[in-house]
């Protein structure tokens, strides 16, 4: 088991150990099968290879699930409480990442550990209690709603990185997790910019300070499609 830091209120585990995995010669290479509702999601994962994959890749799946989630919800009650944009329209966009993962759950038919897609609701209990501690934080003021966002898109990019590294061979899986981080370097931009407008400095709790500094002191990035 991996212990990653998550402030100095939280600490998450991760699954451990990789598996290498190569393309299944008996599964067709392009299977149709995915109906996420994104025409141009399904068309990615219908045309990419059936691989077979690992339970640390599963896993990986399962946690990237309702970590998307966690941060849709967390910025739905912050939207709620604040009424600001950022978090209404990133909160769209994390759906579309929980999307884009659930494409992937019913490709390699995976169970969905959303069971019920209320806000605060998830399987994971690791993930649960990072939820209330977060949610408890925006509550306090907008710039600390600010602050909770910006460091839950610390956590996607390096828990997405980790993941990538360590635990993820599948074609598939390293395509939507690419997206994933792609996504969440804008949206710390976001949250980082509107900081700043704010005359609050941010400070990354998760990323070294390398790793911050290169990714909000580059352009937004585009592509994807979803």
């Amino acid at each position: 088991m991996r212990t990653l830091k998550i402030l100095a209120l939280v600490s998450v585990l991760f699954f451990g150990l990789s598996c290498k995995k190569g393309t299944d010669p008996d599964t067709p290479n392009y299977l149709p099968i995915v109906n996420t509702g994104n025409a141009h999601l399904d068309s990615v994962l219908n045309n990419t290879p059936v691989e077979t994959i690992s339970v640390e890749e599963e896993e990986a799946l399962k946690l990237m699930r309702e970590e998307e989630k966690l941060a849709r919800d967390l910025y739905l009650n912050a939207f709620d409480q604040w009424n600001l944009n950022i978090f209404q329209n990133i909160s769209g966009s994390e759906q579309m990442h929980m999307d884009a993962i659930k494409g992937l759950l019913i490709k390699y038919n995976i169970t969905d550990p959303v069971v019920n897609d209320g806000r605060g609701i998830f399987t994971n209990a690791l993930i649960d209690s990072i939820y209330l501690v977060l949610n408890q934080q925006q509550l306090l003021s907008k710039i600390d709603a600010l602050k909770m966002g910006a460091f839950v898109e610390e956590f996607d990019i390096h828990d997405l990185r980790e993941l990538k590294a360590n635990e993820v061979d599948n074609i598939d899986i390293t395509l939507i997790f690419n997206e994933l981080e792609r996504g969440s370097r804008n949206h710390l931009r976001s949250f980082y910019n509107n900081l700043q407008n704010q005359g609050v400095t941010y400070t990354p709790q998760i990323l070294t300070k390398t790793e911050f500094d290169d990714i909000v002191n580059s352009p937004h990035e585009t592509g994807g499609g979803w």
